[in-house]
């Protein structure tokens, strides 16, 4: 049996949410579509032929976040973060030229106010991830 470590427990949004990533010099952009967030950190998917890719995990690299909700007035910006994992997830088509991969953020100093932001943004967009 495997436990679930985390600090604060994950929410799939129930509405299109999606993530743009970059870093301060720009050299980093990349938009990808959220998979479950927390107070902690957050999961997103994204295609890097189409939407940019990350830099390789071994780098420190400090990225940004902006979170919002296709055809919705929510919208948060500047959440700094820093990356877990980045892992290619598997094909499900022999002739698929795209590659989908995954990867996990952690939230890094948010502050009073991006913390009431997030928790707002949950609420409202989120369910429960069992």
């Amino acid at each position: 049996m495997q436990f679930d470590r985390r600090e604060h427990p994950r929410f799939h949004t129930s509405l299109q949410a999606f993530v743009n990533m970059h870093d301060q010099h720009g050299s980093i952009h990349v938009l990808g579509q959220l998979l479950d967030i927390s107070l902690s950190g957050l999961a997103l998917s994204y295609l890097p032929e189409i939407y940019g890719s990350l830099p390789s995990s071994e780098t420190d690299t400090a990225i940004k976040l902006d979170i919002f909700i296709s055809g919705q007035s929510m919208f948060l910006e500047g959440f700094s973060s820093q990356l877990v994992y980045d892992l290619g997830l598997p094909s499900f088509s022999p002739i698929t030229v795209v590659s989908t991969r995954k990867c996990g953020l952690s939230f890094a100093h948010l502050n009073d106010f991006q913390t009431t932001a997030l928790r707002h943004f949950i609420r409202r967009s989120s369910y429960a991830f069992a």
